[in-house]
């Protein structure tokens, strides 16, 4: 597998954006990648696992922050980045480091179940209810 040394791209958390934005453009499309299938802006989107993890060790890697991309991948939503890989967006990317990254990824990922989720938000928003009223009934008394 090929290294680099971390931040060696010319592409970096302060130039990515208008450099994506103008490459989606030239292109005349972007892609939304996402975790598990469903729609972005109306349009079916199908789950891209290695895809996302490429990406996001393509970002790591270069110190763009991850945060809001984490952010999507917990709502269930996808995100949207200027190509399927970062190797076909950045020569200095290479596809062998997409795969490795992708397949480790895929390894390690653990999907939230919608279901799941909704339940325990349930249960946080009933303890937290619940919680509420037994302050008040001691408030009172």
């Amino acid at each position: 597998m090929e290294t680099r040394s971390k931040g060696s791209s010319r592409i970096n958390a302060t130039n990515y954006g208008e450099i994506a934005k103008a490459f989606a453009a030239a292109k005349g499309t972007a892609v939304a990648l996402a975790l598990a299938d469903g729609f972005h802006a109306g349009v079916p989107v199908k789950e891209r696992i290695p895809q996302w993890g490429a990406w996001r060790a393509y970002f790591r890697e270069r110190d763009i922050p991850v945060t809001f991309m984490d952010a999507m991948a917990t709502a269930g939503k996808a995100f949207t980045v200027p190509t399927e890989w970062p190797h076909e967006f950045d020569s200095e990317a290479t596809v062998q480091s997409d795969h490795d990254a992708g397949q480790s990824f895929r390894r390690n990922h653990r999907p939230v179940r919608r279901d799941m989720a909704d339940a325990a938000t349930r249960i946080a928003t009933v303890a937290a209810a619940k919680s509420r009223m037994f302050d008040q009934k001691g408030a009172a008394a």
